[in-house]
């Protein structure tokens, strides 16, 4: 990892002005680019990777050469246009062509980054979708596990599924679910109450699994008697302390640093789930005290 650090480090500070941006880990490494339309953003991207010492060089330079079939770009909007057939039907922007080196790279409605797919609204809709689907697997697995004769127990099958079964299910979900709450002054509440829902029949699989019940045996009593949180309290609970966790981060951090941000001067279109999740908790990260361990 630290040998990838250094390695990486050049290519990662060729953004040199605010419209641009480089992002890495490991061997992953995307370039982001803002503009007024998708014009501009595709010569910003060009001009990125062709400019004198910019990606491509870094490449020839460091006998790593990018793998242009694999390369993907998306085009972050939601701005629309009427259909010339139907005028009451909307339609998306035409995508201007990214060619690299005579080759086209391929335009994507979503993209997958460090296990997160990010789709081209930034509506999360895709990644729901995979999260659920990955859930559902899942959980069948685990329920594989309990058979009458030479199952798991009802503790071991608590704590796997506590272990290994919710961090796979909830894996980055304080970036990509809106936790239900209700506003003031606003009638109906608001977030992703259909994920909630898909989450909450899965962890009634599971509690099924674990007590060896009927089908029918009522929710309350399974999380009763499994000694589980309400799949509500569980998101909350997790996404809570993925806020306290950031909050612990050093100030060097460019996460916390972003949280800082999103405390002192909120979005006040667009905000992002963290900063939701500051309104909702009514967290300030500036008071909380951090212990550091003795050695």
């Amino acid at each position: 990892m630290i040998l990838y650090i250094l390695y990486n480090a050049d290519l990662l500070e060729i953004a040199s002005s605010p419209e641009e941006e480089s992002l890495g880990y490991v061997d992953d490494v995307m370039v982001m680019a803002e503009a007024e339309n998708l014009d501009k953003m595709v010569e910003t991207i060009s001009d990125f990777m062709n400019h004198e010492n910019g990606g491509f060089d870094w490449s020839d330079n460091h006998n790593s050469r990018f793998e242009i079939n694999k390369s993907a770009v998306v085009h972050f909007t939601r701005k629309r246009i009427i259909s010339e057939d139907k005028p009451r039907r909307q339609m998306p922007l035409p995508h201007p062509e990214l060619v690299l080196r005579g080759k086209p790279i391929k335009v994507l409605p979503s993209y997958k980054y460090l296990g997160i797919h990010v789709d081209n609204q930034l509506r999360w809709t895709t990644q729901s979708r995979k999260a659920i689907a990955k859930a559902t697997a899942w959980i069948l697995l685990f329920r594989r596990l309990t058979r009458p004769a030479s199952g798991l127990s009802a503790k071991h099958m608590r704590q796997l599924y506590l272990a290994v079964v919710v961090p796979k299910m909830m894996y980055g979900i304080d970036t990509w679910y809106t936790l239900p709450s209700k506003e003031p002054g606003k009638k109906r509440n608001s977030g992703s109450f259909g994920i909630l829902k898909e989450f909450a029949k899965l962890q009634r699989i599971a509690t099924l699994a674990i007590n060896g019940a009927l089908r029918s045996s009522p929710t309350d009593l399974l999380y009763a008697h499994s000694g589980l949180l309400p799949m509500g309290l569980l998101l909350k609970k997790i996404c809570y302390r993925a806020i306290v966790r950031i909050s612990m981060l050093p100030a060097s951090n460019p996460v916390s640093k972003q949280l800082a941000s999103y405390y002192h001067r909120p979005a006040k279109i667009h905000p992002t789930n963290i900063q939701n999740l500051l309104k909702i908790f009514n967290y300030n990260p500036k008071v909380v005290k951090k212990i550091t361990p003795h050695s």
